[in-house]
Parts: C-alpha cells; structure tokens; sequence
C-alpha cells in the first residue's frame, strides 16, 4: 500500500498551493488549518520532506472544495438578466 505521493508531487502541491493562496488572498497557515492538516506541512515539504498521500489529497480536496464554494457564491451574487420577448 502507498503511503506516499508520486516524485515531485511536493512541487507540484507547492505550486498549486502559492497559486491557491493568491486567487483566494487566504493564507498558507489558513489553508492548512482548514484542511486539517499540521501548520508545518509546507515547510518540511520546501525542507526536501514528503507527506503521505492522506495529507497531500486533505489539501488538494479542500483547496478544489474552496474554489467550488467560492464560484457558486459568485453564480449567485451576480444578478440574473431577464431575456426579452
């Protein structure tokens, strides 16, 4: 069984998550708190360190999870347009 992500998985969550933090202006130590996952994550990962899939997957699925409830949000604060007969 895995318990780790695939090489160079810590790049790429690293970039999706400086991409993350500057569509959504919330910042890493947020992030992290809201996926449930330790503060410390990023760092050791910039560190050389890995993380196991259970942590990486907890971020990547709050952070698609965040972008969704944000973009509905968006749907519904824009106001409809009435077509005309």
């Amino acid at each position: 069984m895995l318990t780790q992500p695939p090489e160079n998985s810590a790049e790429r969550l690293l970039e999706t998550v400086q991409l993350f933090v500057s569509e959504t202006g919330l910042s890493e130590t947020r992030l992290l708190h809201k996926a449930g996952v330790d503060k410390h994550t990023l760092r050791q990962l910039r560190a050389g360190r890995s993380c196991t899939i259970a942590t990486h997957d907890k971020i990547v699925n709050f952070m698609a999870a965040e972008r969704a409830r944000r973009a509905a949000s968006e749907d519904l604060a824009e106001p409809k347009q009435e077509t005309q007969a």
